[in-house]
């Protein structure tokens, strides 16, 4: 949420929990019962309800002041301790973990979303990036430090830093009063989550992301024409089929959508058609480009033709003259001759075919290392 209130530059933003989710590196079912926490604690303030058929979501904004709910498990993140605390509320002071933002917040938030996107996590646990980004901010923390500072047990941090070191993302340093310490070894995350088959897991979740709401406007133009009364059907004309390509000037949503033989909507075979409207293979392309590269993923912000293409290596020029021809017997460096010792107009043939053949074999190596 900080993120997209500092692209906005102002603090009501429009809280679509699938960019939210993706910009977090979770699922749109988690970003959506953490926001919700959010707004039940006091921290966010609705501004303005979603509008499922209009495609608007929820608008939220900075709460101006934190009233603390009644239920008993509620517990305060504070910065500071108050002059006076509730004795019914007391809170819990955690200012070493949810401290306040450091003064180049932007800079600061890319490093920290970037970090949250990895695809990594979604096979170790969020909880696991929480103690790496801590090893990473502190200079050679120790176990205790690192379990003061993400709240964890000692049991869970320490499986955590075993996952890092297994992955080789953080080795230990020379220990710091007989306890050992903890230092990062700069691997790309990215690169440590091609072992595990989850690189580009934010990249599917950002396309899914934009297809789901390519099909929800689709549903929801659906919705609109369902509720027409059949003489203004009548007057519309008949819709164009699913399968009908949308040219200019023409609506997405003004074709028939999707259903099965028994007449229901059809949304996977419609999310499949949106897929290809929108580019979908082009989106992933770029997503994982900006994944490898360890640049923020937003959905709002993917294109079709966003991902770069690799240059084309220019093929070494054919150059017969330095090979050997095995029609006149001419030497590397030397023209063709004919039978008669006269210089021929042009190489032989089988002089041409084995310069085609260096010039291939020279180029090959260099492909392959491209690739």
């Amino acid at each position: 949420m900080a993120w997209l209130m500092i692209s906005a530059s102002t603090t009501d933003v429009s809280a679509n929990v699938r960019r939210v989710g993706t910009l977090a590196g979770y699922t749109y079912q988690t970003a959506s019962l953490a926001l919700w926490r959010l707004i039940r604690d006091g921290w966010l303030t609705v501004t303005a309800e979603a509008n499922r058929r209009a495609g608007q979501a929820r608008r939220v904004t900075l709460a101006t002041e934190h009233r603390c709910p009644e239920h008993k498990g509620h517990r305060c993140a504070i910065h500071a301790l108050p002059e006076t605390v509730s004795p019914v509320h007391p809170g819990s002071d955690r200012r070493r973990n949810a401290a306040a933002p450091p003064p180049e917040l932007p800079t600061y938030l890319r490093s920290l979303i970037t970090h949250q996107q990895a695809g990594l996590w979604h096979t170790l646990g969020h909880h696991a990036a929480r103690t790496l980004w801590q090893v990473q901010e502190q200079d050679r923390p120790t176990l205790a430090q690192i379990t003061a500072a993400t709240g964890y047990g000692r049991r869970a941090t320490l499986r955590h830093l075993r996952q890092a070191q297994a992955l080789q993302l953080i080795t230990t340093a020379r220990p710091r009063r007989g306890a050992t310490t903890y230092v990062p070894t700069g691997r790309p995350l990215y690169e440590a989550g091609q072992e595990t088959g989850t690189a580009t897991r934010t990249a599917h979740l950002a396309v899914q992301a934009r297809v789901d709401q390519a099909g929800h406007d689709w549903w929801a133009s659906e919705e609109e024409w369902s509720r027409l009364t059949r003489t203004q059907k009548r007057r519309r004309g008949l819709r164009p089929g699913p399968d009908q390509q949308v040219i200019p000037g023409m609506a997405a949503g003004a074709r028939a959508y999707p259903r099965t033989s028994t007449g229901s909507p059809d949304h996977a075979r419609a999310r499949e058609i949106e897929a290809e409207r929108i580019g979908a293979a082009g989106m992933l392309a770029h997503a994982q480009q900006l994944a490898q590269r360890g640049q923020i993923i937003d959905p709002a912000h993917l294109s079709p033709t966003g991902a770069q293409q690799p240059q084309q290596r220019r093929r070494r020029a054919v150059l017969p003259a330095r090979q050997h021809c095995r029609h006149c017997q001419a030497a590397p460096g030397e023209r063709c001759v004919t039978w008669r010792g006269q210089v021929t107009a042009e190489w032989h043939a089988v002089r041409r075919t084995a310069a085609e053949q260096a010039a291939g074999e020279a180029t090959r190596p260099t492909e392959q290392r491209s690739a």
